[in-house]
């Protein structure tokens, strides 16, 4: 499995602290079955600062470690990019956020309580520059998560989405469990990442028994191992047609009300 989203790179962020947790966390990944994690410190100026090229220097750094430590498993630079306006002020360094230095994806973060007025431009604009952008973990988003047709527009629009693995196991409350579950279900996720912050963070395997009761085992493959590759090498895949939340108007309590998920 490719882990699209994962905080390991050391003393950059509220991920990994030291070499020594990322080493950690890297043998937790491998042990769930993990090839290959994308490091995405948080990029948000004025608090979360790594450039491009410490970025790619650390990278290489904590590969070396890995390997010298016995770790199989591959590590592969990348960004989760706070979404403020300034991501488009230049263009020429666009490519530098991509997932893998491909150019092609980029891991975005919305705020956690709103949908600012500029969201929908933004990721328009990334579009437009032939950038596809993954919202990270969207179902932690207050207002999709009572309002899950926010991101049936965002991926009408050509948004992706990414789902958290802790918040299908219910380690954010059970409101975004729930969230979560009926992203799931109504098509509106397209790949789970870790989000892995520290070695006690959950793993992408501890979720694929979930989301095989959920979808399927054949949608649960997809998910987790032919998306994220694809995402990984810069390629398209294939997208089922997302399902507008059937109760719009009520929200989610009238969901859950009638439904026990």
């Amino acid at each position: 499995m490719v882990d699209l989203h994962c905080h390991v790179l050391p003393g950059v962020d509220d991920g990994a602290r030291c070499v020594e947790d990322s080493l950690e966390m890297l043998k937790k990944a491998m042990a769930a079955g993990v090839e290959t994690v994308v490091a995405t410190p948080h990029l948000l100026r004025g608090v979360y600062e790594t450039e491009y090229l410490e970025r790619e220097q650390m990278t290489a750094d904590l590969q070396k470690s890995a390997d010298e430590n016995g770790i199989d498993i591959q590590i592969r630079s990348g960004v989760e990019y706070y979404l403020l306006p300034e991501i488009l002020e230049d263009t020429t360094r666009l490519r530098e956020f991509t997932i893998n230095n491909n150019g092609k994806y980029i891991l975005v973060e919305l705020p956690m309580q709103i949908i600012p007025s500029y969201a929908e431009d933004i990721l328009f604009g990334l579009n437009m520059r032939g950038v596809t952008p993954i919202l990270a973990h969207p179902e932690r988003n207050m207002r999709i998560c009572w309002e899950p047709n926010i991101l049936f527009d965002l991926v009408m629009k050509g948004c992706i989405a990414q789902l958290n693995v802790g918040s299908i196991l219910g380690y954010f409350g059970r409101h975004v469990r729930k969230a979560a579950r009926i992203l799931l279900i109504h098509r509106l996720v397209h790949v789970i990442a870790s989000d892995m912050h520290s070695a006690s963070s959950p793993t992408l395997d501890q979720a694929i028994p979930v989301v095989e009761e959920l979808l399927g085992s054949e949608k649960a493959s997809h998910i987790f191992i032919e998306v994220p590759r694809r995402i990984l090498a810069g390629e398209t895949f294939h997208k089922e047609p997302p399902q507008r939340f059937e109760s719009a108007r009520k929200g989610l309590r009238s969901f859950f009300s009638r439904h026990k998920i």
